[in-house]
């Protein structure tokens, strides 16, 4: 894949989340556990 990216993609059948960012990572991602859910945005919003 080319380009600045950051994706999730949640995987219901195995309760499995993927996350990835392009490999120069240009496009940031920030990921944080809150509670029983997983957050995650390309900017820190509080």
């Amino acid at each position: 894949m080319n380009g600045i990216f950051a994706f999730a993609i949640w995987v219901e059948a195995c309760q499995q989340l993927f996350i990835a960012r392009d490999h120069l990572g240009v496009k940031p991602l920030f990921y944080a556990q809150v509670g029983s859910s997983i957050v995650f945005g390309s900017e820190i919003n509080v």
